[in-house]
């Protein structure tokens, strides 16, 4: 009788999720990539273009992903695979002028 309770305690804990067999898939995360253009826009009122010297897009950790001097074009050719920035969906765009000062942008993937 006691060997029957161990065994329903043990598949509910099965069940239930407390504990895991060791054969179980892995899961997939989803991990957002960057393959092509990325535009970055800026509020034209608060930086003036000519003290803009380039356009950087940096991931989570602070880490520079791509950067491009030509600011006018406001285009960044990124080739990047999410498995080489695992945490692509927290990038941040900035503008930097000539003092190395960062002003926040907003960016898309096209």
């Amino acid at each position: 009788m006691r060997g029957l309770l161990v065994l329903v305690v043990l598949v509910s804990a099965i069940s239930l999720g407390f504990v895991k067999s060791g054969n179980q898939a892995p899961q997939k995360q989803f991990m957002p990539s960057i393959n092509g253009a990325v535009t970055v826009n800026w509020d034209y009122d608060s930086v003036a273009v000519q003290d803009i010297k380039q356009l950087r897009l940096y991931y989570a950790g602070g880490s520079l992903i791509c950067a491009t001097d030509d600011v006018k074009a406001q285009t960044m050719n990124c080739g990047l695979e999410a498995t080489d920035y695992p945490e692509m969906f927290k990038l941040t765009a900035c503008l930097v002028d000539g003092t190395e000062k960062r002003y926040p942008a907003t960016f898309k993937v096209n």
